[in-house]
């Protein structure tokens, strides 16, 4: 049996917002909820790494996961020692993945859990920002990973970049874990030092390239949040286009995550589609119009300026129309 774990154990005092940056929204769903969606619909049991401020996230995933409490914010190889210690099912290989890294297709999932030897991760290249630690190689092969804060300026330039996502046999995990210390910039538990352990006991550690998947790594500050909610609303946009909906501004459409849109579908600007609306075919939605967890039939439209909330709606609306369900 494969499982996932989820790191959110962290503060995320970057985002200087109230709640853990894992709760933060990204069209309409929590970014936290994006991973675990799309491990829930491959039949992935899934644990959740919570701290001291892990309440809000127990409330909203309730009892979709499991969840495992660390009790000091250490870093992430120190959570997954944590879940190491909890998980009692007999697995074969444990997927972690970091809450504040959204992914939006889920056959990367099925990649990372393919035939994984010791160790899988996910390597990008890397852009002109330094966040990412950076994979050291040796005669070809994965030896090590420097994050970038204890990089020399000629390993910043190395241009492959670790994105977070492990996947580990489990069983050669459980023995390596406890191995590794916090000799660093950070004084943390570093989840990347055991890929230099795993090197050095001549371990199978490979790479995945994330060239070809629509994936976002490391929310953690208000601008990197917006830049991954608008990054999303291109992928949506790209979606709908795919299946035959006609976005007439696709820079001032706002459709949230979870909107359901048939083919044959005209929107015209400033729409914004929120909640769990579904929408019929043939639809078309006439600018600077609000819908909320509504589902709309075929072959309607909605007049320019409407707000329509909580509706079944069979039939068309005149502009400037307000409906809203009590």
């Amino acid at each position: 049996m494969n499982v996932a774990v989820v790191l959110a154990g962290g503060k995320g005092t970057r985002m200087n917002r109230k709640n853990n940056k894992v709760l933060e929204t990204i069209c309409g769903k929590p970014i936290i909820s994006h991973i675990i969606d799309i491990l829930l619909k491959k039949n992935i049991k899934t644990y959740v790494v919570i701290g001291q401020n892990g309440e809000l996230i127990k409330k909203l995933l309730q009892d979709k996961v499991e969840y495992i409490f660390q009790p000091t914010p250490l870093g992430t190889g120190h959570a997954l020692k944590c879940a190491c210690e909890q998980i009692k099912d007999k697995a074969k290989n444990i997927l972690v993945l970091n809450g504040d890294g959204p992914i939006f297709e889920s056959a990367l999932i099925e990649e990372m859990l393919d035939n994984v030897g010791a160790l899988k991760l996910l390597i990008g290249l890397q852009n002109e920002e330094h966040k990412f630690g950076r994979i050291i190689r040796e005669n070809g092969n994965i030896a090590n990973i420097i994050e970038a804060k204890d990089c020399t300026q000629e390993q910043l330039a190395i241009n492959e970049a670790n994105l977070g996502i492990y996947c580990f046999n489990f069983n050669i995990l459980c023995k390596n874990i406890a191995k590794i210390d916090r000799n660093n910039a950070q004084n943390e538990y570093y989840v990347t030092d055991l890929v230099k352990l795993y090197y050095n006991q001549k371990l199978k550690i490979t790479g995945v390239c994330a060239k070809n998947y629509f994936i976002l790594n490391g929310v953690n500050t208000i601008q990197e949040l917006n830049k991954a909610e608008n990054e999303m609303r291109k992928y949506i946009n790209r979606k709908l286009a795919n299946n035959g909906v006609r976005l007439i501004d696709e820079n001032n459409t706002y459709i949230d995550c979870d909107v359901e849109i048939k083919k044959g579908c005209t929107i015209y600007p400033n729409v914004h589609i929120c909640g769990k609306t579904t929408i019929g075919e043939n639809v078309t939605i006439f600018p600077n119009t609000f819908i909320n967890n509504c589902t709309l039939h075929n072959d309607i439209f909605i007049g320019a300026n409407s707000v329509i909330d909580g509706i079944d709606l069979t039939l068309s609306v005149k502009h400037g129309t307000t409906m809203i369900k009590d």
